[in-house]
């Protein structure tokens, strides 16, 4: 009589999760940003065939075709903060604005206006935390739940020890219905967001007016009447803080600042000569005749449009008993107002 030996797997896959004895999830983000990496590229190549496509367009299909892959199974996995993650979300930003590979990523996704990864993880986590502790008591789900709430290291026990450092148990424990529940998460956690990432906006390398990064998050929800604006104004808005704060540095120092812009004059700008050269039109709805928003700038009237409305912000501030001066076309904005400059 032979006898056949019993084969042990260390690992096993089911619906895309790849399971061990440990309930480790390194393997499945693994599969999972393979995926998404994937979709970002089918993504990107109808982007690049099509000559570009507006902001509204690109994060429609973002959502519908990048952002599900991402999150498979994030109930079960996201109360954890995976950057492997996050760092294909930054490259969807990067992709659209065209950014190098030096710039920081909390300056691409805060002129995008898209939240991270963290927070989107996090209500899908809670969203699956109330399914599972507010169902029926007789059902095995809910049993294996309220037993995991007294093992330290199990799932229910992370969620809940995290949902008090983010201050939201009052919203689990509350008696409203479940869908209440997770409106009033995600608002915290949207706050809890914005408040990190003004932190990051002016802390870098432990200086606290250090601007770290030519951006600011535009909250679409911040808006009245939920109107939208488009990327370029966008990035206008946020480009008028970090100014604004650079001002502030200096004049920690000195008592007047002067901000002077480029001009570029017709016939007579080596600049602009140059780039009237290597430029590569492609019509467009709008104004700019550039393919991506990487080029947006090369269009000298939409720099001139520019620095003026920085000017105007300047002239717009209350830097109290210092002096800043800024160059508007041929004219010279000043805080105070003053005749003499």
């Amino acid at each position: 009589m032979t006898l056949n030996e019993t084969k042990t797997k260390t690992k096993y896959r089911y619906l895309g999760f790849h399971i061990n004895e440990f309930m480790e999830h390194k393997y499945t983000i693994r599969e999972i940003t393979k995926s998404a990496s994937r979709a970002l590229s089918a993504v990107y190549t109808k982007f690049l065939s099509c000559g570009g496509m507006s902001f509204d367009v690109y994060t429609k299909l973002y959502k519908t075709l990048i952002e599900p892959v991402l999150l498979h199974g994030a109930g079960l996995w996201g109360h954890n903060n995976w950057r492997e993650v996050q760092t294909i979300q930054n490259k969807a930003c990067r992709l659209f604005m065209g950014s190098s590979s030096n710039a920081s990523n909390v300056a691409v996704l805060g002129d995008m206006g898209y939240k991270t990864t963290k927070s989107t993880e996090l209500l899908e986590t809670y969203r699956l935390f109330l399914r599972v502790r507010y169902t029926y008591d007789y059902r095995i789900t809910h049993k294996v739940h309220m037993w995991g709430m007294n093992i330290s290291r199990s799932w229910d026990k992370k969620c809940y020890e995290i949902a008090h450092k983010l201050g939201i148990h009052d919203i689990i424990d509350s008696q409203y219905s479940n869908r209440h529940k997770i409106y009033d998460i995600k608002t915290k956690l949207c706050e809890i967001e914005k408040q990190e990432w003004v932190e990051k906006l002016y802390q870098d390398r432990n200086e606290a007016n250090a601007v770290k990064f030519p951006g600011v998050i535009s909250h679409q929800n911040d808006r009245p009447n939920g109107d939208t604006v488009s990327q370029p104004v966008k990035a206008w808005n946020t480009g008028s803080v970090c100014v604004i704060a650079q001002c502030l540095k200096h004049l920690e120092t000195v008592t007047r600042v002067d901000v002077v812009w480029d001009a570029y004059i017709d016939n007579y700008s080596l600049k602009a000569a140059t780039r009237s050269k290597r430029e590569r039109e492609y019509e467009d709805e709008s104004r700019v005749k550039t393919k991506f928003l990487k080029s947006f700038l090369r269009d000298d009237n939409n720099k001139k449009e520019l620095f003026s409305f920085l000017s105007q912000h300047l002239a717009q501030q209350n830097f109290e008993e210092k002096v800043v001066v800024a160059t508007n076309a041929q004219d010279v904005l000043c805080y105070p107002p003053r005749d003499d400059v």
